[in-house]
């Protein structure tokens, strides 16, 4: 930027958010942090499942059916992509907040401090 122009931008106030756009703000990130936490339950779950693959309940019954663990398998890529866009998703509304002042919570615990 040259030195002519700074001086007109120098001063200038960041643009307030209007209602609208801080709600969608908002929702965006308490969405996909829902979706992250649903993500993480069957990332676990899928993994699991795959580490049980061999045992057994009784002597010719497995734990679980090999089309489970199959599934298990060709779904656990998949989730951990869908986890990564929602991690990247939840940190840009973050720094959206952050630049708008917009207060959220850091953890759990935060709410109640």
């Amino acid at each position: 930027m040259n030195a002519s122009t700074y001086s007109t931008f120098a001063s200038a106030q960041p643009i307030a958010l209007d209602a609208g756009t801080h709600d969608r703000i908002t929702t965006a990130w308490r969405h996909n942090l829902r979706e992250l936490a649903s993500d993480l339950l069957f990332i676990r779950q899928h993994q699991k499942t795959i580490a049980e693959a061999d045992e057994m309940l009784t002597a010719t019954i497995r734990l679980h059916n090999p089309a489970t663990v199959e599934r298990a398998r060709k779904l656990l890529p998949w989730r951990l992509s869908l986890y990564l866009e929602h991690v990247k998703a939840v940190s840009l509304a973050e720094a959206r907040m952050i630049e708008a002042g917009i207060e959220f919570a850091k953890s759990s615990d935060a709410w109640g401090q």
